[in-house]
């Protein structure tokens, strides 16, 4: 984990508008294109295999990714 709280991952699957990211804690994170940072100009930035940073979070049990920086 960052300091600041964030992890890095990678997106290991992407869909319409939501994906899961694999965090280099070997958790697996949900996430909707709205989770993303402002600074990460749209959606179709993200590809499977972009290097991302953001808050991880659990939400009714279930590991969400928040604030998704694209790093590549």
């Amino acid at each position: 984990m960052e300091t600041n709280g964030t992890i890095r991952g990678r997106i290991k699957s992407i869909k319409k508008n939501f994906g899961f990211i694999g965090g280099i804690d070997s958790k697996d994170y949900f996430f909707h294109w709205t989770y993303l940072a402002p600074t990460t100009k749209t959606f179709n930035q993200l590809a499977i295999g972009t290097t991302v940073e953001f808050i991880p979070e659990n939400s009714d049990g279930k590991d969400r990714a928040r604030n998704i920086i694209a790093i590549d």
